[in-house]
């Protein structure tokens, strides 16, 4: 029978003492089994009493927390050739938590109070979840000062477009310089310090473009020809190179669809923008533009349009087209938020002090990625054995409850989503993160109620 998952993620754990390992791994299982439950559900009494101890010592920090689990992380990507480590931010909003200390402002009011949170989670191109490689959680400053102070005069670090570079290097860190990795971002990431960051050759960037920027055309050698015009008059002069589908996924009011999608693409060198007194690099950026558009849209869609800037060398289509296919799993770090406020419940977190809220939403973004990751297996390893994501008590309690066998990952997170009302046909899609964390929440309370049953039959034998 193989370790409890956290466990193995939590073994390499900066902590104020190493006595804390073990509890940091019960407060993640029980997190993680429980999740939808409130945090003292999860935690049991026991388990909040070490948490608040742990969470509030001021040695404690969410990097500490996460740093076992960050090299899990970067042992799970060492057997992939490319791993896509996708970054993005959202907003946790504690505006009804009027206790809560260390809340800065999310919105243009002073009355929307909560914390921000910039992560880097490492993906396989087919979209395998393989755990955190960065988590940052801040709250803005208050004060006229800080809202009137101009960008134009402002460091890179003082500006908080900063997060996507402290990305980048968190990245370099946590990867060994052999690993080859794409880190994707959308256009909020499109900043010019960004792409002139120093990366070590295997690291490179692929940012959904957002600025008009000024560029310089290049021949098919990648030497420059003197020719200046902005990118999307770059991208409109390409010819298209070839179509492609791809599957939409599912919004709100939007069920999933196929979309065909023509791609362009040409190399440029990005010129350094004229504002910007403070930006720490002149020289002109190489980078290819790879255009996606969406042909024939459905009638009241949205048609897709993607303009990207890889750093990526793109010889060919097929390059162009896979460029295409890799930003279409930025999606999966939104799925996290996703997790982490709806299936989480992170955001009704009883925890008035703001260090420990920190630290606790810290091992929280652990634990979404398990409920993703276990989600994700059985559409991409649907053959691994169920021993290997289950108790033996959970399990056991599922196979006696399941109308089939229950042997492969695939058979257990089936019947987990059945417990909750998923139904299952020839035909039906895979079960989705919010039937898998209603599902294992149910599990949890039916493997509890056996584990009573059997230490009430055993006490009524002796």
């Amino acid at each position: 029978m193989p370790e409890p998952w956290a466990c193995h993620e939590v073994m390499g754990a900066v902590l104020p003492h190493s006595g804390y390992r073990s509890n940091l791994s019960r407060i993640a299982e029980g997190l993680a089994s429980s999740c939808g439950s409130s945090y003292s559900v999860g935690c049991g009494p026991a388990g909040r009493q070490a948490a608040r101890r742990l969470f509030r010592l001021p040695k404690t920090t969410v990097n500490g927390l996460l740093t076992g689990h960050y090299e899990q992380t970067a042992a799970r990507c060492a057997s992939h050739e490319l791993v896509l480590c996708v970054q993005d931010t959202t907003t946790l909003n504690f505006s009804s938590h009027k206790s809560k200390t260390g809340l800065g402002r999310i919105g243009s009011t002073d009355a929307l109070r909560g914390l921000l949170a910039h992560s880097v989670m490492a993906v396989t191109p087919d979209g395998l979840p393989l755990g955190m490689l960065h988590v940052k959680l801040w709250a803005r400053e208050d004060g006229p000062q800080t809202r009137s102070l101009t960008k134009r005069y402002r460091s890179a670090e003082e500006k908080e477009s900063f997060k996507w570079i402290e990305g980048l290097e968190a990245v370099a860190r946590a990867l060994p310089a052999h690993q080859h990795a794409l880190l994707v971002q959308d256009r909020e990431a499109d900043i010019f310090d960004l792409l002139a960051a120093p990366r070590r050759s295997r690291l490179h960037l692929l940012i959904r473009a957002c600025q008009s920027r000024r560029v310089e055309l290049v021949d098919a050698d990648g030497q420059p020809q003197g020719v200046y015009m902005r990118l999307m008059a770059a991208i409109e002069r390409t010819p298209v190179s070839s179509t492609m589908v791809v599957t939409v996924p599912r919004k709100p009011g939007q069920p999933e669809r196929e979309a065909r999608l023509s791609v362009q693409y040409c190399a440029v060198n990005i010129q350094p923008p004229v504002s910007g007194l403070t930006r720490k690099s002149d020289t002109p950026q190489a980078v290819t533009l790879v255009r996606a558009l969406e042909v024939e849209p459905p009638t009241g869609a949205e048609p897709i349009h993607w303009l990207l800037l890889t750093t990526m060398p793109v010889a060919d289509t097929q390059e162009a087209q896979r460029m295409v296919g890799y930003y279409k799993q930025r999606w999966q770090i939104e799925r996290l938020h996703y997790t982490l406020k709806s299936g989480c419940n992170v955001e009704r977190l009883q925890i008035d002090n703001g260090h420990a809220l920190r630290n606790a939403l810290g091992v929280y973004f652990m634990v979404a990625w398990r409920i993703m990751w276990l989600t994700h297996m059985a559409r991409v390893a649907p053959d691994t054995p169920a021993e290997e994501v289950l108790q033996a008590d959970e399990l056991h309690v599922l196979r006696e409850a399941a109308p089939r066998p229950v042997e492969t990952v695939e058979d257990a997170l089936r019947e987990i989503a059945r417990l909750v009302g998923y139904e299952h046909y020839a035909n039906a899609p895979p079960p989705g993160v919010k039937r898998i964390w209603q599902g294992l929440r149910y599990l949890e309370a039916l493997t509890y109620g056996w584990n009573l049953a059997q230490r009430a039959r055993n006490v009524n034998q002796d």
